[in-house]
């Protein structure tokens, strides 16, 4: 579950400096994470204060147009990080995840079907989706779907017409894809 840096900029053609390090995350800059290189990314400079507080990202993705700012902040501030560059670097970051989710396997798919504990009371049109593990006495309600990669511990009780876990990371308008009229 780790990338090398050069691998994952030539994944979505990326120009980049930087020692080649093994990346084991993407993740937001400002976000808590147990990983230990963690590849983020800004779109200006004025955010880079947010990858210096964050020792555990390692790598970023910048804008093209920032490069020599961006590069000369990190030298101002003696932190030394692997930088991509990209023409839209929010873009480029999910593109990244998406690559890397359909073409690696960086990420567990979570494709085992669903592991149920014992004393269990799931209504019968509950929809348990694979990758998903549900512990000792649980309730699960009625309509109710439980998402792939959901993890519910012992004596939970989710109600009638619940949805528990999520699509993905997030939703990022692509204009580069759009249809144009």
């Amino acid at each position: 579950r780790k990338a090398n840096f050069i691998e994952l900029a030539k994944l979505v053609g990326a120009d980049y400096v930087g020692d080649d390090i093994e990346i084991d995350c993407l993740n937001l800059s400002n976000r808590a994470t147990n990983y230990n290189a963690v590849l983020s990314y800004v779109t200006n400079v004025d955010i880079c204060d947010c990858v210096l507080e964050n020792e555990k990202v390692k790598a970023i993705i910048a804008n093209q147009s920032d490069k020599d700012d961006i590069i000369g902040f990190f030298k101002d501030n003696n932190r030394e990080i692997s930088i991509m560059f990209a023409d839209n670097a929010e873009e480029t970051f999910y593109d990244l995840h998406n690559k890397l989710y359909t073409t690696t396997d960086f990420y567990d798919k979570k494709e085992w079907e669903p592991q149920i504990g014992n004393n269990c009371q799931i209504a019968p049109n509950a929809t348990i989706e694979k990758g998903v593990i549900i512990g000792d006495n649980v309730e699960i309600g009625y309509n109710t779907v439980i998402r792939k990669g959901s993890v519910l511990k012992d004596n939970v009780h989710v109600g009638c017409n619940c949805v528990i876990g999520s699509e993905g990371f997030q939703a990022i308008m692509n204009y580069h894809t759009m249809v144009k009229h």
